[in-house]
């Protein structure tokens, strides 16, 4: 095989099945690219040579034996250093743990493991995760494998540089604050001003408690809309008040029904509202509910709760092709219906047909195969929103929850 070869996961299987190469030979191809470019990069922080060709030996003594291969057979994988390795140096990307060696592997390495991957080692990464642009381990950036004067996104910024260096075939990250579940397109517009917040690279964020129609300073704050506040590690934090009618983009939603909260983060569309040079603004809205009261609530009246404060936009400013796509798909059957209208317009004295029946537990695909493209759609992490003329079709993890 070319040390250029682009491999994939279903490659790979393939590869070991029909007997091209062993496991064996492919874990070193990968170690002979890692010791060729890591330098370039600096992507990984610990090799785990051992592991990984005991890994790999097993792979071809079942396929020597004719065994099923599991899914992951084989397949070179590189792990985010903050996620433990037993018996694999784990630092965190921190000078704080230069010598850890975990004595246990995390529920996900363990689950990989079974699956058959190849461990080829541990990626650089934000310091303990936090950051978002993996300038700040302790052991160096990682730069971007196709633009090296940029950086690789945070804060699992070795893991993403390693695939598409093509170091590993696939890789563990980890998503502390949010921000990799931002889904292009949902854009929300604020609607009450009050909410403070810190600048994206900042190790903070501040949580905006929403409750009784009122937005209240973050807890402990009391001077809303200065410039400047003392963060958690005693530096000065610049802070910014989202004004009302800013766009933003959602982050990830926390339900503590115990609490009765839903937390929303929310990080600046810089573009959408204009600011140059972009901060990407970030800050935490904790909507609370009434004591006792979240367990039993419709899903229609929490989001009315929380458009109260965020409502989703149709500003399509923020140049997403998925925005400009939905637009179009709306524009294309406005026309097609002008068009039918003109043609046939007799038609409206025609019996309408049976409204179709959506049920609990449908999928995306059955929900249009029933009701025909919705008018929009909006992503919020797994949950998606279906907007028909007279319909709301609530989706969470791809299936039918609510329809409304």
């Amino acid at each position: 095989m070319s040390a250029t070869t682009t491999w994939t996961i279903a490659g790979v299987r393939a590869a070991l099945q029909s007997k091209k190469l062993s496991a064996r030979e492919l874990t070193g191809e990968f170690y002979a690219r890692i010791d060729r470019r890591n330098a370039e990069l600096n992507t990984y922080l610990t090799l785990s040579r051992e592991r990984a060709y005991a890994q790999a030996d097993r792979v071809d003594a079942g396929i020597a034996r004719g065994e099923t291969l599991p899914p992951l057979a084989g397949v070179p994988i590189a792990i985010k250093d903050v996620i433990s390795t037993r018996g694999i140096r784990t630092t965190c990307a921190s000078k704080i743990l230069e010598t850890y060696v975990p004595p246990y592997d995390a529920t996900a390495v363990e689950r990989l493991e079974k699956a058959g991957a190849v461990f080829l080692g541990k990626t650089n990464c934000d310091e303990f995760a936090m950051g978002g642009s993996n300038e700040n381990s302790a052991y160096g950036p990682v730069r971007n494998p196709v633009a090296p004067d940029r950086v690789p996104g945070g804060s699992s910024g070795g893991s993403a540089a390693a695939v598409a260096q093509g170091t590993a075939v696939a890789a563990l990250g980890s998503d502390t604050g949010g921000y990799s579940v931002v889904e292009k397109g949902t854009l929300l517009a604020i609607q009450k001003g009050g909410i403070l917040a810190v600048p994206y690279g900042d190790q903070n964020i501040l949580s905006n408690k929403y409750e009784g129609g009122t937005i209240h300073a973050p807890s402990g704050l009391a001077m809303m809309g200065r410039k400047s506040i003392m963060g958690k590690f005693g530096k000065e934090q610049t802070t910014h008040l989202f004004a009302v009618g800013d766009k933003v983009y959602p982050m990830k939603i926390d339900v503590n029904v115990s609490k009765d909260t839903v937390t929303l983060g929310v990080v600046a569309c810089d573009t959408c509202n204009k600011t140059d040079p972009p901060t990407y603004n970030k800050a935490n809205v904790v909507f609370q509910f009434p004591k006792g009261s979240l367990a039993n609530a419709a899903a229609g009246g929490v989001e009315d709760t929380i458009g109260q404060v965020l409502s989703i936009s149709n500003d399509d400013a923020q140049g997403g092709d998925q925005g400009g796509q939905q637009q179009g798909d709306q524009q294309e059957g406005g026309d097609q219906n002008a068009q039918q209208g003109g043609q046939q317009p007799a038609a409206a004295a025609q019996p309408q047909a049976e409204p179709a029946s959506i049920e609990k537990g449908m999928t995306t695909d059955q929900v249009e195969a029933a009701m025909g493209k919705p008018d929009k759609k909006v992503t919020l992490g797994t949950k998606q929103i279906y907007y028909y003329k007279d319909m709301k079709v609530i989706f969470l993890s791809g299936k039918v929850s609510d329809v409304q």
